[in-house]
């Protein structure tokens, strides 16, 4: 019995010391160079050795530096592993900004390693473009603008429906917002939308505010104003400087909802876009109004009416609002990380298409001109059918 007890003890003994030793043997060979393996993996990307490189191919609006260089920018991105770069040869990627392109010969003479991504950007409108953009078909591998149909989409801002709905929303303080109406803007004069002509014709029927550059000079920064606006006015004049396809920025996000003011949109191609990007019930669309003095009307009865302006704000319950960045850092860097977009090699050779302003774009008189239409129709039908009658009236003489 003691010799059974002593034989087991040795036993267990043995495999108590040969486990330690499986277990040291497989810590030195495997665990430790794994752990050493991952320590220089995480050494070389904080190094910025392996991060994607990212340069600029052109100035932007004429400034040669973009954004900061280096991966700050990146930092609360996704993925994180990109860095803006000067050295264009050692680049994974070059940006090139479409109003600052205005010839093909210009970036052609880039030295251009074969891998390298070349992208077009740009988030203004094809009213912007400097040259007809079919002249740099077959040049890019990727597009980043605001159309959906970009490669890399980047709208002006997003909208996302909450998890749980907000039970009480913050108050939208009525009392202290005695003014009418507003917009701010440095882009005057003559534009594609007519927006200015629009605001002229506006003006007559109802009070509205105009600063910046078009208007009075404002005391405050650009985004402050827009904060003093919020606490002093009903409504935010968010006109666009074109009417195209899916062209609607910040003037909608940050000007009227994240400044709790009542968007009256001029934008877009239809009112489809709107709908498309927007909370339900949320704006007022200048083309569902057949002139501006109805509209003013309109505007006006709200103003006299707090419980159907604050209607526009029930979106607030369910959705949220968050206005992007010009900077397509967060964009960028996802997307040189999509292996599958990577290795697609993909020449853009329809730039035109994306870029065409007859297709992508409306006039600024495209809504008096159907207006004009219709009058016109209805002449030529008034006509054709006083000619009828008197051609009845003639060969009903004649006959009798």
């Amino acid at each position: 019995m003691t010799l059974c007890f002593k034989k087991r003890t040795y036993q267990f003994g043995c495999l108590v010391i040969a486990g330690i030793a499986l277990l040291l043997i497989v810590d030195k060979f495997l665990i430790q160079p794994l752990k050493i393996k991952l320590l220089k993996k995480k050494q070389i990307q904080e190094s910025g050795f392996n991060k994607k490189k990212i340069a600029f191919g052109t100035t932007y609006f004429g400034d040669s530096t973009w954004f900061d260089y280096g991966s700050s920018g990146f930092d609360k991105c996704e993925f994180s592993n990109c860095t803006y770069f000067k050295n264009i040869q050692l680049a994974d990627a070059v940006l090139f900004h479409g109003f600052d392109i205005h010839s093909r010969n210009q970036i052609q003479g880039i030295s251009r390693p074969n891998d390298q991504i070349w992208i077009y950007y740009s988030i203004e409108s094809p009213y912007s473009d400097p040259i007809d953009q079919s002249a740099l078909n077959g040049i890019f591998n990727w597009t980043c603008t605001y159309r959906s149909t970009s490669d890399i989409h980047m709208p002006y801002g997003y909208v996302t429906k909450k998890s749980i709905p907000l039970s009480n929303p913050s108050e939208i303080f009525l009392s202290k917002k005695t003014k009418l109406a507003v917009i701010a803007s440095s882009h005057c004069g003559t534009i594609p939308s007519g927006r200015w002509e629009y605001i002229a014709e506006l003006q007559k029927y109802m009070s509205i505010d105009v600063f910046g550059k078009c208007g009075k000079t404002p005391t405050c920064g650009r985004f402050d104003c827009v904060q003093q606006f919020a606490k002093e006015y009903k409504f935010y004049l968010s006109f666009e400087n074109a009417k195209c396809k899916e062209y609607i920025t910040e003037k909608l996000f940050l000007n009227a909802y994240l400044s709790n003011m009542v968007p009256i949109v001029l934008g877009g191609y239809t009112r489809q876009d709107y709908e498309r990007i927007a909370p339900p019930d949320s704006f007022i669309y200048s083309g569902d109004y057949k002139n501006a003095s109805i509209l003013a009307a309109y505007i006006q009865s709200l103003d006299k009416d707090d419980s159907k302006y604050l209607d526009y704000f029930k979106w607030r319950q369910y959705y949220d609002v968050t206005s992007a960045s010009d900077n397509p850092a967060c964009l960028l860097c996802k997307a040189l990380h999509n292996k599958k977009l990577v290795a697609q090699k993909r020449i853009v050779n329809n730039l035109h298409n994306l870029r065409n302003k007859t297709a992508e774009c409306l006039s600024s008189n495209s809504n008096s001109l159907m207006t004009g239409l219709n009058s016109y129709l209805y002449s030529i039908v008034t006509m054709i059918f006083f000619a009828m009658g008197i051609c009845s009236y003639i060969i009903t003489d004649r006959w009798n």
